[in-house]
């Protein structure tokens, strides 16, 4: 059974594996959809593949990326909050403190 940490990360790795969608591709209509995917009944392609994508394996990686993703609303140019887990889009509340 998935923990509830592997369900976070898998919805996490999944929606950042996408970007915005800028150009069409030749096997995509002009909605950006798939020709594949629309056929399936879907009507809508908000995000792309990326490339750019990492594979993360292993309870050691995975904390390295949530901890990095909880810090980066402070550190360097972002400076969003002061602490980490004040920031409101984040999930470094309830992973440090057990709040929702």
């Amino acid at each position: 059974m998935e923990s509830y940490l592997e369900k976070e990360i898998f919805y996490f790795v999944t929606f950042t594996c996408y970007r915005s969608v800028g150009s069409e591709s030749s096997s995509s209509d002009s909605d950006g959809v798939q020709i594949e995917e629309r056929k399936k009944g879907k009507k809508h392609q908000v995000f792309r593949l990326s490339f750019d994508a990492k594979e993360v394996s292993g309870d050691d990686e995975i904390v390295k990326v949530l901890d990095y993703m909880h810090h980066n609303p402070v550190s360097g140019k972002w400076e969003l909050v002061e602490d980490f887990v004040d920031y409101p889009y984040s999930s470094a509340r309830y992973y440090e403190l057990g709040e929702q």
